[in-house]
């Protein structure tokens, strides 16, 4: 349940710290460059309680494997590949979570012996398939009127099924890494939906402008007024437009961006006040990025990436006190002293990496930053100390 000014990944993120602190759980990957959480697990002496707490509840969770027996009671269902051939002898399942996993033996696409899955699966939430080998999801996705969660993450899904438009009570559909490019404008409508994940990474190629690809909306995103993840998408004049609506966001990542495209991006990027994190990539490394017309920059940014050319960095990003993370790439800047005045005035800023973001040949730091030579890419960090202190700065 949301409270005022909170949302529900807000408070789900409050309880997740408190649990942290009291060493009820702990976290196992960190993410360097933000020093966000990325991996947390259960310490083994609460699981062993957990477990024997939940040993009689017969209807928690069952991990389904080769050898499983099915219980239709149980409400979380995790199935294994090897075990894909009891998955299809369900006929009645009350789960509310199904989730997929990779198991011992030769991997198989998980709706193989399962057809009429809405049929078997009545009450599902929580619908997870991610990096098993689903290549189609089927029609009667859309007959799930309860799913809050769907996961193609890693897929080999292409083509999002024009029904999922009756899903009105998704919240989160994650779609990185699948073959996904087409968003059917059917998504337009639904009313709850709170994040939309979805690139894939060309990984035959090296690092390049062009490696990651977003997707494609359709016109007429006016019904979602409760998203707050949107990453990427491809720009188009309406999108850059529309996407002003959207003041929920707090994730937001667009690409393929033109210069004409540029002053309706900064008016719709100036009415999102809770954003948080922005990735603006142009439409190729020699378009220019026009960010300059921002006139109320969303004071709660905390991470910034510009991936394109830059006549000058925008004035704006001098005011952003909260940007703890800032990322330049093929900006081609003429010199050094615009960034020199940003890394001045920006108290929380922590790290900032550059790729081929300057035209000139050498880049000389004076002051609070050590000295070097200009190279392909750098990484700039400050530690956590007082204001006083020197930055660093590393090839990369």
């Amino acid at each position: 349940m949301e409270q005022r000014g909170k949302t529900l990944e807000d408070i789900a993120k409050e309880y997740l710290i408190e649990l942290i602190q009291r060493s009820l759980v702990q976290v196992s990957l960190v993410d360097n460059s933000n020093a966000k959480f990325r991996e947390c697990q259960v310490h083994d002496v609460m699981r062993e309680a957990v477990i024997l707490l939940r040993s009689g509840d017969l209807s928690f969770s069952q991990f389904l494997e080769e050898n499983s027996r099915f219980n239709e009671n149980f409400r979380h269902l995790s199935v294994y590949s090897n075990a894909y051939n009891i998955f299809g002898s369900i006929k009645n399942s009350r789960a509310h979570s199904l989730c997929f996993f990779n198991g011992i033996g030769e991997s198989q696409n998980p709706l193989t012996t399962c057809s009429n899955l809405y049929k078997r699966f009545k009450l599902l939430r929580v619908l997870d398939f991610e990096d098993s080998l689903l290549d189609n999801l089927p029609e009667e996705v859309g007959y799930m009127c309860h799913l809050k969660y769907l996961s193609l993450r890693n897929t080999r899904v292409k083509i999002l099924p024009k029904s999922m438009g009756k899903l009105v009570n998704l919240e989160t559909l994650d779609l990185k890494f699948s073959l996904v490019h087409q968003i059917p404008i059917e998504i337009n409508k639904l009313p709850k939906l709170r994040s939309l994940l979805a690139y894939i990474e060309d990984k035959s190629k090296e690092f390049s402008f062009t490696k990651r690809r977003g997707v494609v909306i359709q016109d007429g995103i006016e019904c979602w007024e409760n998203l707050q993840k949107l990453y990427f998408v491809e720009a188009t004049d309406s999108l850059v437009k529309e996407v002003g609506n959207l003041k929920q966001l707090r994730r937001f990542g667009i690409q393929k961006l033109t210069i004409k495209q540029g002053k309706d991006l900064c008016v719709s990027i100036g009415k999102m006040p809770h954003l948080r994190s922005l990735e603006v990539q142009a439409i190729n490394s020699d378009e220019i990025i026009d960010l300059q017309h921002i006139s109320s920059p969303p004071q709660r940014l905390q991470t910034l990436f510009l991936i394109g050319r830059l006549e000058k960095l925008p004035d704006w990003i001098a005011r952003l006190c909260l940007l703890t993370r800032l990322e330049l790439y093929w900006s081609r800047l003429a010199g050094i002293h615009d960034l020199l005045k940003v890394l001045q005035v920006l108290p929380n800023l922590m790290r900032l990496f550059i790729y081929e973001a300057f035209s000139c040949e050498e880049l000389h730091f004076e002051g609070r930053i050590s000295e070097t030579e200009g190279a392909q890419a750098h990484t700039l960090e400050r530690p956590k100390v007082d204001d006083n202190t020197q930055w660093s700065i590393a090839p990369s």
